[in-house]
């Protein structure tokens, strides 16, 4: 026994003179001793330790149950090298810097389209557009869109259908362009109708709708002008002798009768007349008439020489006519103020 044990402690400092070793157990086993290290080993004071270089490629077969793992890494740095692998599995050092940026996308440049997979975007302090903005349709067969852009100092608002802006605001004149306009109800609710407009309710810009007294409003044009040169004693159909403007010569008429204005050209007119009564019995009245009947009359008082203006606004059309006529207590009219002057509005 005490030869086996001086012969394996001479083997063993033997190692450093010799290559290998073949000993004899106390069991008759032979073993061969090899006491150099390669690929990736070393030998230390007679223990074989990881930290030798490799010479020869070299795998480790890992599974889903036998991983390899490394704990106790100490912290990298910001400028460190990442660990990847090729598509063999051989494991490669890339620097940082080649990828272009970070994956939390604070500093990182796009090479493709983000894909947010409906998901929000939150949070956003400041979004700089540099082409336009494309609002789609929620109803995914509607593939027009809507856009939002600024061209040449002009802000748009882009209809995909129509190819056109719907509206354009420009930055040095700050108007805005609508191609087309709706206000269906103003502030207090109300709809608009044909021929109203849109109009201020307040200081505060607030819109109603008002329809004009007189839609398309035009000038009025005095077309005739007639008045009674000699006094009449009685007589109700007021008779104008003196055609003062006659262009269309549109007056006729006499003294039983009463003049006639036959209206030339349809449109909107205005009659005017101013009438003083001769010698009254009582309280009288004066009236203007289309087509013979009343659309305008006027009550006036018993006084000897008294005056009654009237006026109306119509429609006429080409045969109408205007005529005028006193009654009451009315016993004729003077002349001088009895006047008639009509005007077509053009």
């Amino acid at each position: 026994m005490k030869k086996i044990i001086y012969l394996l402690l001479l083997i063993q400092s033997g190692f450093l003179i010799a290559q290998t070793k073949t000993v004899v157990t106390q069991f008759g086993e032979k073993v061969t001793i090899n006491p150099y290290v390669n690929n990736g080993l070393e030998a230390n004071n007679g223990y074989i330790q990881l930290g030798g270089a490799l010479t020869k490629p070299s795998v480790l077969a890992t599974t889903p149950t036998f991983t390899l793992a490394f704990t106790g890494l100490m912290a990298g740095g910001a400028t460190d090298n990442v660990l990847v692998t090729d598509a063999s599995g051989v494991l490669k050092s890339v620097a940082r810097s080649s990828f272009g940026g970070n994956d939390n996308l604070g500093n990182h440049i796009a090479t493709m389209d983000l894909n947010m997979s409906n998901k929000n975007i939150t949070n956003i302090y400041n979004a700089y557009i540099k082409n336009d903005l494309q609002i789609l349709d929620r109803t995914a067969s509607n593939t027009n869109y809507f856009g939002f852009y600024k061209n040449g100092g002009s802000f748009g608002i882009w209809n995909n259908l129509k190819t056109t802006n719907a509206l354009t605001i420009n930055e040095n004149t700050n108007k805005t362009t609508l191609l087309s306009a709706q206000i269906t109800a103003g502030t207090d609710g109300g709809a608009p109708v044909a021929g109203a407009v849109a109009t201020a309710a307040d200081a505060s810009g607030n819109i109603i709708w008002k329809v004009p007294i007189t839609k398309d409003a035009k000038t009025p044009k005095l077309v005739a002008v007639a008045k009674v040169g000699t006094s009449r004693a009685s007589g109700t159909n007021v008779f104008f002798d003196s055609y003062v403007v006659n262009p269309e010569n549109a007056f006729s008429g006499n003294l039983s009768t009463g003049t006639y204005y036959t209206i030339k050209n349809s449109g909107l007119h205005q009659i005017f007349i101013n009438l003083t009564v001769q010698n009254p019995s009582g309280d009288w009245y004066l009236r203007i008439k289309k087509n013979g009947i009343v659309i305008a009359a006027i009550d006036a008082a018993k006084a000897s020489g008294a005056s009654a203006p009237l006026f109306a606004i119509d429609d006429f059309v080409a045969g109408d006519t205007i005529s005028v006529d006193m009654g009451g207590n009315a016993t004729g009219y003077q002349a001088g103020l009895t006047k008639i002057a009509v005007f077509r509005f053009e």
